[in-house]
């Protein structure tokens, strides 16, 4: 793992945590965090996050995603909701044609987080997209 960017204040978790309720509850997603062994690549929790919320299953969020983004959190399980809207958004994203105009994942989350949470501070999104810019890059196109 690289070595962390900075801090993720305690407020801005708990907008981040709000945030995924949010989208939890709008979007029908059930999910859980579960002991995992063998860590999955991003895009394919992000199949298996739609496939549950099209049947309407629980998902099942590995507990290794604690650990996921390069940048510390005041509040440790702030990472599993901010996974569920990156997965979320990355399910919804058409993978194959990445240009300008149309968003990636990390866009699309930290839009959601800035439309969702007005009041979250530019420096602290400035950081979640450092950590998701430098995590996701490698993993989602593996």
């Amino acid at each position: 793992m690289t070595p962390f960017r900075g801090q993720i204040s305690r407020d801005t978790c708990h907008s981040i945590i709000a945030a995924g309720a949010n989208l939890s509850l709008t979007e029908g997603i059930r999910w859980r965090v579960t002991p995992s062994t063998h860590p999955a690549p991003l895009s394919a929790l992000s199949h298996r996050l739609r496939t549950c919320q099209i049947n309407g299953d629980t998902f099942e969020l590995p507990e290794s995603l604690r650990d996921w983004l390069p940048v510390r959190f005041d509040i440790a399980d702030a990472t599993y909701p901010l996974a569920i809207i990156y997965l979320w958004m990355l399910s919804n994203i058409e993978r194959g044609s990445r240009t300008p105009e149309r968003p990636d994942a990390t866009n699309a989350l930290l839009w959601y987080l800035n439309v969702t949470t007005p009041h979250l501070r530019a420096g602290e999104l400035r950081k979640l997209r450092r950590a998701l810019d430098s995590t996701t890059r490698l993993d989602v196109e593996t």
